[in-house]
């Protein structure tokens, strides 16, 4: 499952302080074995951890949003990685960021207004011993050519990354890629890096729900865009089995500005 929550922002027509317990509930509800959320600060990761007493979780601040600053851990917004502590052990996590000096901590791709991360955990399912790699991430959102070139600079870095920390093993790459699959630059520029050794989980059999992920918090606003996503190794192949989209709301507002993604998988 992948989620952008949405940093809390005061205003916000639907405040963080009432969007968690409905949200909560929603993740709740889906009893995701693994959870990739972006845009938490630390507070919210907190209350998200206090409301999903059966998993733990993994993850740094990326630090502040002005370089000058120094870095702290418990700054800025988190891709935390939440996992079920009953099914999985870590035997490994961490995070990165998608700059040209990826193991330093706060540090800023070219040109990036703000810095970037990815999250992993290396988990071990404990009944049938299988050992998978989650990444989740958060790309820039700046619009039109400058937006390209920095998403995918960060993925180019994700990847190279990914690849040396993962080698043969399977897989999982969540997040919120601030790229439409309906665009054709987007496609072009982003989408095919990760096709070569990605399968998009919206291609599973057995799918449901909007096409767009992001729509604003208004139910009624019907101009949405796909930017959220679930990745799934192609070598080892992981098998899709179903993907859905969920639109659950109050009756006028979303959980989160994002939809949620599920995915049903099975590891090789």
């Amino acid at each position: 499952m992948t989620y952008n929550i949405r940093y809390d922002e005061p205003k916000d027509p639907f405040v963080w302080d009432e969007r968690l317990a409905p949200l909560s509930e929603l993740i709740v509800s889906q009893q995701p074995d693994v959870l990739g959320v972006q845009e938490a600060l630390r507070y919210q990761v907190s209350d998200l951890a206090k409301k999903l007493q059966d998993y733990a979780w993994v993850g740094v601040g990326r630090g502040p949003d002005n370089p000058k600053m120094e870095y702290s851990e418990k700054a800025g917004e988190f891709n935390p990685i939440f996992y079920r502590k009953d099914r999985f052990e870590a035997l490994g996590s961490g995070t990165f960021w998608l700059s040209a000096t990826p193991d330093k901590a706060g540090s800023f791709g070219p040109g990036f207004g703000l810095p970037r991360i990815s999250t992993w955990a290396k988990l071990h399912e404990k009944t049938t011993g299988k050992t998978f790699f989650a990444f989740n991430t958060h790309l820039p959102y700046e619009s039109g050519e400058r937006g390209r070139r920095d998403r995918r600079f960060a993925l180019q870095t994700l990847l190279s990354k990914l690849s040396g920390m993962a080698g043969s093993q399977s897989v999982i790459l969540t997040g919120d890629f601030n790229s439409d699959s309906a665009d054709a630059g987007e496609r072009t520029a982003v989408h095919s890096l990760l096709e070569k050794g990605f399968q998009d989980a919206a291609r599973a059999p057995k799918r449901s729900g909007p096409d767009n992920t992001f729509y604003g918090f208004e139910v009624n606003n019907k101009n949405g865009a796909r930017l959220d996503y679930i990745w799934v190794s192609r070598a080892p192949a992981v098998t899709l089995n179903s993907y859905r989209v969920l639109d659950n709301n109050n009756g006028k507002y979303y959980f989160s500005d994002h939809l949620p993604v599920v995915a049903e998988v099975t590891l090789p």
